[in-house]
């Protein structure tokens, strides 16, 4: 055959022989193509194609669908079973092709000549659900249940099973169960097995138990599988005596038998709990059995040796895998390393990783474990030589765990600096290479060097890297400031732990306990104890040790003996330090007798005592006169052989002088002064041979010179704990709190701003500019308050002033100039001598009537029950007029006055005349709200309440939150009504509540309040959560009509919105679109917050304006941006239009004087020229109208989430915005 020639193909007859002969599939399928390309009339078999399409499938799936379009191009096609089509199905399913399984389900008539039945739809199903595409899959399901021409069967419900419980949605997964029941479909063992799986996954150990217990009762035969799980599950959970049951059952169970899963999941759980004579035990009857060990048994067996410190029975065990022909691997390696490290047993780790190095069997995880092992036993200088090995080693690269090991070991043998420098250098190296354990250590370093600023600073760079604080975190910052006794400063920081919502541990509240007690803040600490009780967690030792501690101190003797009866009552083995502890106490209280007979007791409990023991009783009876008893320690010290320190020679001294015994203390003096120098000499020595001197550089030649700075010396670790979560932690107020002077200068800017801002209602423009003239410098209070005065001397009268009159005042002789008086007359005149027709609305506290005053202002007069013996109603009304005389605010109702006289009783504010949002929400006024009006009016809301608590003279607690007290103006605008039990909050700045009755709404009260009678802020935090919920469903808080699960809203909505389905919470009269699902969604977010069960994890009414996540993907962002700004452009556009350039102005000067962080933004909106924004980041806005486009959920989740991030100038330019001004 020449060059260029056409290559003849081969003869049809060895083509056919090819494919039949058993190669390479793929290679059979080539030659399948010739057959089809040079021989397009020969239809090949179908045994022959059957046989390629079994071949396809078992290796080389990916080549599945070439095969089937070549079928469906063949001069004959052939007509295949069901059964070939399921081949190919499933095969496409392992393979993760849900797109091909899919067009192939589609086109079976085609490809195989056959009609898909119930195996070729669930083959389709289970090609959805291994490539976790949920939504498809569920869809599917759906189709093929209700729409398709086959029933699903038992195999059907098995694999959606198995989707459910691989998205953790086991609930649902248990439903299903009963329905295949309902369906006349029996479940077998696979079904059962799955569910249990999950369950004993999501740690639902006892509901697994119960389904377990459920398949003997229908005869469901359970398998093998299903006994290791539950066996597993329970020794992993530490439940040795379910564990063994389940084992018996298994064992008793003559359908099954225990295969080598079964020992490897018991041989792990006795490992895990120490239980290794169990081990030996289970390994002996392993072998019995016929059963001969693989390699995960080995590993099991070798780590759990290891984690017990019994390094020598891992050995025999690897020997013994050595022996039967298994090879050690890295893991196994690991394993032994890290026994090694943990036994001290360092020249042998150090030989063991040379031939880990020369073998080849090392992994960074080895490195890892190297370091942190040389580190524990103070072998800094090698632990250096293995990182800089690690840099030169190109088959490893350091991780985020290794410069945790690295920076935490520098951390704990002296070195902060250098650790500070290795901190650095991994930011450098780029964003993730550090994780929250290396922050954690590094902060915990430096507060216990007591570098604070320092150590806010790395918290503030883990922060803006987009890292979690967890529970170590936040544990290192609180312990640095009570060890400093800054305990302000520690209890902010615990405040921001619980807003953040980070579990407090009880390592957590030992620290503030013993910090508390040190600064004698008793009661603090005796709080912080309830508190730590009531929320389950167990005191140890170090917790009774410190209350006891301070309540001895706080001559509480009696007290602290009875939490010695219950530290002895409680089976706690007592240790010699809480000894001593009541020793000191009994001696301070004068009680020597009862604190010898203690020090007799901790002798006979074999509680050896130490030389503070001796110190102690040696000055308690020193102090009541005792010299011989005293001087009989001093004998039985020296005799137990314990070293007296200079505190033991001081006490000596002191009272044999004060005994007037003069000559034995001179004796005793010399006798001190060969001792103690002797032992200080001896201890300088030391010190001093130990200096640390140590180099290492990376691999960018960074040198860190370890010389000299070797710093404090290491304390005890604070906490295990390795579950981080992501809050930031406002340092500019109370972890370096300003002065008082600079407190109050910030605060009078922002009422300053607030009096400017807010619109002069119901005056002229040359009235609003002679008032504003007339501000006084820092009493904004003044002068942004109308009020209306009434005067008890002259009871049939009634004091009307404008919007912007004067604070009302108690006597007539101190009426304002623009004061307008009324007799009680107009006032009757003007609501028809209170006719029935002009009620309005109507509650405990009276009726309430429209008016109208003679120069046409409507009025809406509350009258109360004419009923002088009602104490609570006469509370009421003080209440509500001592409240509404000392706030103003565009969404709270404006008070014009009041009327005391005889047994009348009226209060008059502004009329609303759109209803209630309760009357809204019910259908009975308006058109129905959509989400855009719901969530301006929960904006509202929260602007009201926020100001009642943050930015009113006094804070106030309103109380009474609800929907029926919130009116709406026409234009949808909330205004918060009715403050009869309202109260203030408490003016101790260290009082933490108000203990007082209950008072509420049933269903908006909150439930902390309800249990102990302490009312705080937050109690209306949770009220606005309830609030919330409300906007968002339309239903009210208790709808007594449904049935028992759903009659309870906010629990009804939480749970919908935990299972991911917010939008079947939707009240039914919303438009339902992405935007407003979204919208939803955040608004049950925030919701979820307000309604935690302890206030201390509720956030700030503050903080309710921010969205509770800021890691969001953006898209979502932008979407939420784009459906935000549609809905209220035209009207926000004309009111910042107005006022913009003034905003900017005043934000400026804001900032400047109070140094917060504020954006400001310019951006074209187009009809109405340039409108400036404000957004406060730190401190929050004033609440002004100017606020409530960024005053909501949206601009704090969307500017400040990408403000940290760094994406705040590409965002606005990608939204044709330009950013005018960043102060910081």
């Amino acid at each position: 055959m020449t060059t260029g020639e056409a290559q003849e193909p081969l003869p049809l007859h060895h083509l056919i022989d090819l494919i039949k002969a058993p190669s390479d599939p793929v290679t059979a399928l080539a030659h399948l193509d010739s057959i089809a390309a040079h021989y397009p009339d020969f239809p090949p078999s179908q045994s022959l194609l059957f046989l390629l399409l079994r071949g396809l499938s078992a290796s080389a799936p990916a080549h599945l669908p070439r095969f089937l379009s070549l079928l469906r191009s063949l001069p004959r096609r052939p007509r295949f079973s069901e059964t070939a089509a399921i081949v190919a199905l499933k095969a496409l399913s392992r393979a993760h092709l849900p797109d091909d399984a899919l067009h192939t389900f589609q086109n079976l008539p085609e490809i195989f000549g056959c009609k898909a039945g119930a195996r070729s739809h669930n083959a389709l199903l289970d090609a959805f659900v291994r490539a976790s595409r949920w939504h498809e899959a569920e869809s599917f399901f759906a189709y093929f249940h209700n729409s398709s021409r086959v029933s699903p069967n038992l195999q059907t419900y098995n694999i959606l099973i198995r989707a459910l419980c691989s998205r953790g949605r086991v609930d649902r997964a248990v439903e299903l169960i009963n329905n295949t029941w309902d369906r006349g479909l029996e479940p077998n063992q696979v079904t059962y097995s799955t569910v249990i799986f999950g369950l004993v996954r999501s740690g639902d150990l006892e509901r697994a138990l119960e389904l377990f217990d459920e398949m003997s009762e229908r005869d469901v035969a359970p398998d093998v599988v299903c006994y290791n799980v539950l066996i597993d599950g329970s020794l992993k959970r530490g439940d040795f005596d379910k564990g063994m049951e389940m084992w018996e059952r298994l064992v008793r169970d003559n359908r099954v038998c225990p295969n080598i899963g079964t020992y490897n999941a018991l041989l792990k759980g006795f490992c895990k709990m120490g239980k290794f004579g169990k081990v030996m035990e289970m390994r002996n009857r392993m072998a019995m059995n016929g059963l001969r060990p693989d390699l995960f048994t080995y590993g099991i067996l070798i780590h759990g040796f290891c984690d017990s410190g019994n390094v020598d029975g891992a050995s025999l065990v690897c020997s013994e895998m050595i022996k039967t022909g298994f090879v050690l691997d890295v893991v196994t390696c690991n394993s032994l390393l890290e026994g090694l490290c943990k036994s001290r047993r360092m020249e042998e780790s150090l030989k063991l990783w040379e031939s880990m190095i020369k073998e080849g069997k090392h992994n960074i995880v080895s490195y890892n474990i190297l370091i942190r092992g040389l580190f524990e036993n103070s072998m800094v200088d090698e632990a250096v030589s293995a990182w800089e090995q690690l840099i030169k080693d190109d088959a490893c690269c350091p991780n985020a765990v290794t410069y945790g090991v690295l920076i935490h070991g520098l951390c704990e043998t002296g070195f902060i600096s250098k650790a500070l420098l290795v901190l650095n250098e991994a930011q450098e190296a780029g964003r993730g290479v550090l994780d929250v354990y290396a922050y954690s250590s590094m902060i915990n370093g430096l507060c216990k060097a007591q570098r604070f600023k320092e150590a806010v600073g790395v918290y503030d760079q883990m922060i803006r890297n987009g890292l979690e604080p967890n529970t170590h975190t936040y544990n290192a910052l609180i312990n640095g400031f009570c060890q400093a006794l800054k305990m302000a400063e520690a209890i902010h920081v615990f405040d921001e732990m619980l807003v953040n919502g980070c579990s407090p541990n009880v390592v957590t509240y030992n620290t503030l306990i013993s910090g508390l007690c040190r600064a004698e803040r008793y009661e603090q600490a005796a709080s912080f104890a309830k508190e730590m009780v009531e929320k389950d967690l167990k005191p140890d030792m170090l917790t009774y040790s410190s209350l006891m501690n301070g309540l001895c101190r706080d001559k509480k003797i009696d007290v602290a003996l009875h939490i010695w009866d219950r530290v002895l009552g409680g089976g706690y083995g007592a240790d010699v330090v809480i000894y001593n502890i009541l020793i000191h106490g009994l001696f301070s209280a004068g009680k020597a007798k009862e604190a010898l007979h203690v020090s007799e007791e901790m002798r006979r409990k074999n509680c050896l005592p130490n030389v503070v023991t001796y110190n102690t009783l040696m000055d308690g009876f020193y102090e009541v006169g005792d010299c011989e008893r005293a001087s009989g320690i001093w004998l039985e010290m020296l005799e137990a052989g314990v070293e007296p320190d200079i505190i033991t020679f001081n006490t000596a001294l002191k009272g044999l002088c004060s005994c007037s015994r003069t000559s034995e203390a001179v004796q005793l003096l010399d006798d001190a002064l060969s001792r103690v120098s002797g032992t200080t000499q001896l201890r300088e020595s030391g010190q001093h041979m130990q200096q640390p001197d140590h180099q290492f550089s990376s691999s960018n030649s960074r040198n860190y010179d370890f010389r000299g700075s070797h710093g404090l010396p290491p304390d005890s670790d604070l906490s295990q704990a390795s579950n981080y979560t992501k809050r930031s932690i406002s340092t500019s107020r109370k972890l370096f709190p300003s002065t008082k002077t600079f407190q109050t200068s910030a605060r009078g800017v922002a009422r300053t701003l607030i009096a400017w801002l807010v619109p002069a209602c119901g005056k002229t423009e040359k009235e609003a500019v002679r008032h504003d003239r007339n501000i006084p410098e820092n009493n904004v209070s003044s002068t942004s308050i109308s009020r209306i005065s009434t005067s008890r001397s002259s009871p049939g009268n009634f004091h009307y002033s404008g919007p912007y009159g004067q604070k009302a005042l108690q006597s007539a002789t101190n009426l304002p100039q623009e004061t307008s008086t009324f007799s009680i007359m107009e006032i009757y005149k003007a609501t028809g001598n209170f006719s029935a027709d002009n009620i309005i609305g109507q509650g405990g506290f009276g009726q309430v009537y429209k008016g109208k005053l003679r120069d046409g202002t409507l009025i809406a007069v509350k009258r109360a029950k004419r009923n002088m013996h009602d104490k609570h109603i006469s509370v009421e009304f003080k209440n509500e007029i001592q409240t509404l005389s000392k706030v103003e605010h565009l969404n709270l109702v404006r008070f014009l006055g009041f009327l005391e006289h005889g047994d009348e009783r009226l209060i008059v504010v502004e009329y609303i005349g759109n209803g209630t949002l309760r009357e809204h929400l019910d259908g009975s006024r308006g058109n129905g709200l959509e989400v855009a009006e719901r969530l301006e009016i929960a904006i509202d809301v929260s602007h009201a309440v926020t100001y009642l608590h943050a930015y009113s003279d006094h804070p106030i607690i309103h109380r009474d939150i609800k929907a029926s007290n919130i009116l709406l103006t026409e234009k949808l605008r909330a205004k918060v009504a009715d403050f009869g039990f309202a109260r203030h909050a408490p003016e101790d700045p260290e009082a933490t509540h108000i203990s007082t009755q209950i008072k509420g709404t049933a269903g908006y009260v909150d439930p902390e309040y309800l249990r102990t009678y302490q009312l705080t802020e937050k109690s209306d935090v949770y009220s606005f959560g309830v609030l919330l919920v409300e906007l968002v469903t339309g239903r009210r808080p208790i709808e007594r009509h449904r049935n028992l699960r759903d009659r309870v809203t906010t629990r009804w909505a939480m749970q919908r919105f935990r299972e991911g389905d917010a939008v079947l919470a939707m009240d039914p009269r919303m438009r339902r679109n992405p935007g407003a699902i979204m919208a939803v969604e955040r608004m049950l977010g925030l919701a979820m917050e307000c309604l935690a069960s302890t206030r201390r994890s509720r956030p700030s009414m503050k903080r309710c304006d921010r969205e509770r996540k800021r890691d969001m993907n953006f898209r979502n962002l932008e979407e939420f941006w784009a459906f935000y700004v549609t809905q209220h452009s035209k009207a926000s556009t004309r009111r910042f239009h107005f006022l913009g350039t003034l905003s900017a102005l005043l934000c400026l000067v804001s900032s400047l004087i109070s140094g917060r962080w504020i954006l400001l933004v310019a951006a074209p909106i187009s009809g109405y020229g340039l409108a400036w924004y404000s957004h406060f980041f730190v401190e929050g806005n004033a609440p002004t109208t100017l606020g409530h486009p960024f005053w909501s959920f949206l601009c704090d989740l969307k500017m400040f989430a990408l403000m940290l991030t760094g994406q705040m100038d590409r965002e606005l330019k990608r939204l044709g915005k330009r950013p005018v001004l960043q102060l910081l």
